[in-house]
């Protein structure tokens, strides 16, 4: 059966996203650029009503033309916020989803801390950091929120990921062993239980870069090679490790 045409053109990574999002829950998308996932969410029926939220005047006025392009301006509001600032005294259609995606993990973990109260209020989380997985996905363990979904995707050569959360408690009453061990925190443990074939891709790319910069080091090292071959051997042995656990 032929796919549905999407009502708004997106890269496959955002419509990844818009994917991961609970159909029906209000959205917040963080850093929206052109406005896109708050669109596509109220024209496909996903979302009654959406934020599309950015710092700078610029992409929050591609987002405002595009509002108006797209005829949804009664369903989908735009907001100048630094982080989740601007939301915070919403009264009526809170934000009950919160997206951000698009730029460095360090920079999602502050808005999430610093709009702890605003992402408190939201049934879930749904972010695609552009770098440091590890980082995000140990802020949310030390944060009581508990990762229930995650997708991996390659595109235009670059790898992303994208992790949805729900906060479970204060994180002092979340048991131990409900949070990610060391390997899911670095590889995500939905991605792993899933044996998700993109990040055995990745895995298996990194193996192959970890063999070449041993060969390299093993035919040309000079000071400190020696040190750095026992580096690479212990990553491979760490991502040997994990694919093994994968079934691989």
């Amino acid at each position: 059966m032929e796919k549905e045409k999407s009502p708004v053109k997106m890269s496959l990574r955002l419509h990844r996203v818009a994917d991961m999002i609970t159909p029906g829950l209000t959205v917040a998308d963080i850093g929206t650029d052109h406005g896109y996932i708050p669109i596509y969410q109220v024209l496909t029926g996903r979302a009654d009503y959406a934020y599309a939220c950015d710092v700078a005047e610029g992409p929050l006025g591609r987002a405002k033309d595009n509002v108006a392009l797209y005829n949804v301006g009664d369903r989908v509001r735009t907001v100048l916020s630094d982080g989740l600032e601007g939301l915070k005294d919403i009264k009526e259609n809170v934000p009950r989803a919160i997206v951000i995606a698009g730029m460095g993990g360090t920079l999602i973990c502050r808005i999430l801390k610093d709009g702890a109260d605003v992402a408190g209020q939201a049934d879930e989380l749904v972010l695609s950091p552009h770098s440091e997985w590890y980082e995000v996905r140990c802020f949310l363990a030390d944060n009581g929120y508990e990762i229930t979904d995650e997708d991996m995707l390659k595109e235009d050569g670059k790898y992303y990921v994208i992790m949805k959360a729900v906060r479970m408690g204060e994180p002092e009453s979340v048991r131990a062993d409900a949070q990610p061990d060391e390997d899911g925190l670095r590889f995500g443990p939905v991605l792993m239980r899933k044996r998700h074939p993109v990040l055995i891709e990745y895995i298996e790319k990194e193996l192959d870069t970890c063999a070449k910069i041993k060969k390299n080091l093993t035919e040309n090292g000079g000071s400190g090679a020696k040190e750095k071959f026992a580096e690479f051997e212990d990553k491979e042995r760490n991502l040997k490790r994990v694919l093994g656990k994968m079934g691989n």
